[in-house]
Parts: structure tokens; sequence; C-alpha cells
């Protein structure tokens, strides 16, 4: 998928973003010799520094910032005309609902149009007066525009938030129920933590719905923003797919924010669009010291060694598990994709090898594998009478490509026979596999982001025919590994950021072939090792009642593939985390 490239550019950013703290005292000024460099980190520099009192004098600055630009400048245009459009024209304004009539938007062709409506972070799970707000606004506009449709967007935010209820399921039920709004008009991104993943995923579905143009809707202080950030995901976006949906005006929750609010939403922006503009790490010599300073107290002095720690949201917050676990010892291993559980013994696979070890961890056999059909990848794999099942693809800096389900002999390795995957499922990538003997099924996951990512995918066991998807509600991001126990599939999701010493999480949902969408529970947070890098695949042992998580740490990890190594470390190191389950 497309959208796919434009995630691939603004993952290292995911890892900036979560230290706004860090940031709002960033300083907007920049030496003479930077500035003469040019770069998309000046340009940031100077929106930043007009973000409060925007003028001619900014516009001039700006301008000149761009022409700086040698790499993608028409990006970097499309932002800059977009942002002098929003604060500087004079003839730019709020739409506010409650004082303005929403009939009065430039709306030419309700049947190709769509009002986007932005998330705003939960509370207990629960949706606050600010996000009751967005929705009632863009509840008016939709009114007026009675062929138009809503898009909601926004994943599953906010402390204690145990059901993992997201901002778009309940913007959805709320626009529906309260607001009388026909539930056949509303669709749903329920994945995106940020404006900029709003607008990501906001334009799969637009050019799914044949959308032309749009009206954001949002509380009045971020419109503005927002709008910037719409706008240069979707120059992205058309110069990556061809598409375009033009952004034709706004109409907005009248709310004005606390100054530390007002604040954070500019650092949290800025940042943002660092990501969708690809700012490089060389551009991060706009705050060296902040940035050191930060990064220097999440560093080890040593090699850190697996270590329990107490307060985890699922005991915290007193969340129903299927098991409570306790972590019995880490095993040093080949391997650093998945691992699977053989009778008395463990399979390990790596990236392009396979290796066997005995019930005490003794390698007893490795195999680099021959690939053929053009994959040059294996990820996590089950094993099944006598057979290794094995998700396989074409994998090169985040895109995927060439799946297929492939079978080896679990003694000899020999492949026996594979199974392609089916184009129609929509699925991109595959990072996961599990056998269920119970319902004859081979459940695949995906770690891409975006629609990938959001199923379990199922072909038959017997067959490999192609048997439908299940929609995951809602969906970790960047899915690693699955195993069925008992009647449940366990994912594991490497959605902790290392450079913040952030955990992983293992989650769990029931299967259940009568219907599509299956509710996600946090099972297990992964927080027994610092700078993990991330975590991969699992297994269980059920006579024993083991959990077996296969983890990397040492490694910083960018687009799925690891590109060099934390402070302390000189490779990367591969451990099968063994946890009895209660």
């Amino acid at each position: 998928m497309t959208v796919a490239l434009t995630m691939e550019r603004i993952s290292t950013m995911k890892k900036i973003i979560t230290i706004l703290a860090a940031v709002l005292l960033l300083a907007s000024s920049v030496c003479a010799s930077d500035r003469e460099e040019g770069g998309f980190g000046i340009l940031l520099a100077d929106l930043l520094e007009a973000y409060e009192n925007p003028s001619e004098e900014d516009s001039g600055r700006i301008d000149a910032d761009v022409e700086a630009i040698a790499d993608n400048r028409e990006i970097a245009q499309c932002v800059a005309d977009h942002w002098r459009k929003v604060y500087l024209d004079p003839d730019y304004r709020l739409y506010l609902d409650g004082k303005d009539d929403p009939a009065q938007l430039p709306v030419e062709d309700a049947s190709a149009h769509a009002f986007v409506v932005l998330g705003y972070e939960l509370e207990n799970g629960e949706m606050t007066d600010e996000l009751k707000g967005r929705c009632n606004a863009a509840a008016a506009a939709a009114k007026a525009f009675p062929e138009s449709i809503l898009v909601c967007s926004g994943g599953a935010t906010g402390k204690n938030n145990p059901e993992k209820h997201t901002e778009a399921g309940l913007m959805k039920e709320y626009l529906s129920e309260v607001c009388g709004i026909g539930a056949e008009r509303i669709f749903t991104d329920e994945k995106a933590m940020t404006t900029a993943e709003n607008a990501l995923n906001t334009f799969v579905i637009l050019k799914e719905q044949g959308i032309r143009t749009m009206t954001i809707v949002t509380s009045s202080y971020h419109q503005r923003w927002g709008q910037v950030l719409y706008n240069a995901v979707g120059a992205q976006y058309r110069q990556e797919s061809g598409y375009s949906a033009e952004i034709i005006g706004n109409y907005c929750f009248d709310t004005e924010p606390s100054v530390a609010i007002f604040n954070r939403d500019e650092a949290f922006a800025i940042w943002q669009l660092g990501g969708i503009l690809g700012l490089g790490a060389d551009e991060m010599r706009l705050l060296p010291n902040i940035m050191e300073e930060f990064l220097a107290g999440q560093k080890q002095d040593t090699v850190p060694a697996p270590v329990t720690q107490a307060g985890r949201p699922e005991e915290t917050y007193d969340m129903h598990t299927n098991f409570g676990y306790t972590l019995a010892g880490a095993h040093g291993v080949a391997g650093r994709q998945g691992v699977a559980w053989m009778n008395d013994g463990f399979i390990v696979s790596g990236s392009t090898s396979l290796s066997r070890y005995d019930g005490g961890w003794n390698e007893v056999l490795t195999h680099e594998m021959a690939f053929t059909g053009g994959v040059n990848h294996i990820g996590d794999i089950d094993v099944y009478e006598g057979e290794i099942y094995a998700g396989e693809e074409r994998f090169v800096d985040g895109v995927a490509s060439d799946i297929r389900i492939a079978v080896y002999d679990a003694e000899t390795f020999e492949l026996k026979r594979y199974y392609p995957f089916d184009p129609e499922s929509g699925q991109t990538e595959v990072s996961g596999l599990a056998v269920d003997p119970d319902t004859g099924s081979v459940w695949l996951c995906s770690w891409a982001d975006g629609e990938s990512g959001r199923y379990l995918y199922r072909y038959g066991l017997e067959t490999g025919e192609y048997l439908g998807k299940y929609h995951l509600q809602a969906p970790p991001q960047w899915i690693q590994g699955v195993a069925y126990y008992d009647g449940w599939l366990y994912l594991t999701a490497d959605d902790g950021t290392a450079d913040l010493g952030e955990p992983d999480h293992v989650y769990r949902c029931r299967v259940d072939l009568e219907s599509t969408a299956w509710p996600v529970f946090l099972e297990r947070t992964l927080d027994d090792v610092t700078l993990m890098g991330e975590v991969e695949g699992l297994t269980f042992d059920p006579e024993n009642r083991r959990l077996f998580v296969s983890c990397n740490r040492g490694a910083q990890i960018v687009l799925g593939m690891p590109k060099g190594f934390y402070e302390g470390y000189e490779e990367e190191i591969h451990e099968v985390f063994e946890y009895r389950m209660d």
C-alpha cells in the first residue's frame, strides 16, 4: 500500500513526539552557519518562531527557507503555502459551531465531500467534553450537507482505558446515537495516535470512498496546525499515489485551551510536521543539548539484565487477564524472529535461518535458508505434527512483497510445500503465524501500519485456502507474533519506544469465527528488560503451562530493521523469555 511508504517516513518521528515535555523549551533561533546550510530543520525553526504571532516578515523568511531546500522542495512549498493561507490570508477565518451557520461552508459537491473529525485523548476510556464538542460541530455540519460522509479518526488513547476504547469508535457511537447521524455515513480510523497519523489513515479512507474535498472538524485552537499537517500529508500522499483531496474549509468546536496546552500543541505539531517532511538526524542540531541530555538519562551504564518491574497497567488497574506470569529465565538464542515449542525442545527462526534447541536450550542444529520464489525473510513460526509453519516474504526497509506460508520438515528443515497468500485479503506484510488445530486454521498477522495491521488472516490448515480476515478492535501497533492457546490468539506488539525505555506488550483476542470483529485485551506488559529494541514471536508449552517470548535488545530498529547499537552494545542480543503461567 502506498500509505505504508508514508508511514515509514514518519516512523522515526514517533520516537520524538513522546518527549514533548523536553522540547517545550526549544530555542527558535539558529546560528548563522546552520542557516547557510539550509534544510527542513531551518524551515521548522522559523515556523515554530512564527507560531504565536505570524507576520509578513515571517513569510519572507519561510520563503527563503523553502528556496534553500534541495530535496523534495515541492512538499516544503505546499507546507509554506498552506501555512500562509491559514495564518496570513486576511480573508481566512474559522467557522465556529453555534456562531456560524455550517451551510455557509464552501462545499460544492456534497456527494464527494467528507467532514473529517479529529479525536481528542480519552479520560478513563470515555469521551471528554471537548471530544463531544467536536462531534456536535461535525453533526451540525453533516446535517447541513446530507449527502456527505464523516470520517472519525483516533485510536485507543488515555490512561486507565482497560477496554481499549478508541476515540473514533466512541465518536461514531456518539454521532449516531446522540446526534442522529446515520451510521452508514460514518467511517472510522481507530488506530491514529497523533494528528499526523490522523491524516495518513484518513487519506486511505477518503481515497476508498472517492472523496475529492474535505472540511476539517476539530477544536478552534487546533484547526490551523491541523490543516497544515493534513495538507503536508496530502501533498506527500498525492506525490506517491496520484490521489488528492482538497481541504476547502473548517468547522470548529469553539474553545480556548490553557497556555500550557496551547504551547504543547505548538511543539507537538512541529515535531509531527518534522516527521512528515523527513527531518533527518543531522537536522536535530536545532536542539542538541536538550536531546543529548534527554537521551543520556535513558542510557544504561552497563548492559541491562532482565529484571521484573512492578506497576504494570494490568496490575495497576486490576484488569482481567487470562493468566498471571512470572519470569522464570531468559535464554540466549541465534535467531531474532520467532520461537515455537516442539515436544521437549524449541525451533527458533532468524530472518534467514532456522535453529533447533533441546529442552535445556542447547543448540542442536542451525540451517541457513536457500530461499526460492523471491522471498528473503522468515518471521514468527509455529510447529504442528512434525512440521514448521513459517510466514515468509520479501522484506526490504519496511516494505514487503511475495508473502507466502511455507512448510518445512521439523527435523531436516527441508521445504515440503508452500501456499501463496490471497492478494484480495488486503494483507501487505506477514510478521507472525499460528496453527490453530481446533478450527483447522493457520492464522497470519501483519506488522505493517495502516489497513493491513488491523486484521488477522485465516487460511485452511489442510488446504492453504484463504478463508477470510477478522477485524481487531482496537488493533495494537506493529504486531510481531501470534500464537494459539485454548481458544485464544495471543499477539506480541512492538508498540513501545526503546529509546525512551517504554515496554512492548502481549495482547489476546478470542477466536470467534461467527464474528468479523474481535475485541483485543491487554494480557502482559513486557517490562522485563530495558532497551529491548523489539519484541518478536511467542509460543506456549501447554503441558507445563509456560509462555515463551522472543525479544531483542541492543540494536536501534528503524523500519523493522537493525540500524546501529545503543551505548554499551556492540551487537544485538537475541533472547527467549520464559514465563510460568499461573
